[in-house]
């Protein structure tokens, strides 16, 4: 197989998963929980907590790329 071809194979797969999770992660973020009465407010999101969700993904991506350096 070409290198190539294999380097878009793997950005191809690459943008169709991080596309699934983006899709999910925003359904999550805009459903209302369940648990919350019809005239209740839901609250907001708070800044704080996209800044830890924001953290927490580029810790992620640093240990892909730290994988992907020792292979």
């Amino acid at each position: 197989m070409n290198l190539d071809k294999q380097y878009q194979k793997a950005i191809l797969i690459g943008a169709v998963i991080g596309a699934l999770i983006g899709a999910s992660v925003a359904y999550l973020l805009v459903k209302t929980p369940a648990n919350v009465a019809f005239n209740e407010d839901p609250g907001y999101l708070k800044t704080k907590d996209l800044l830890d969700l924001t953290n927490t993904a580029t810790s992620l991506i640093r240990q892909l790329d730290s994988v992907r350096k020792k292979t």
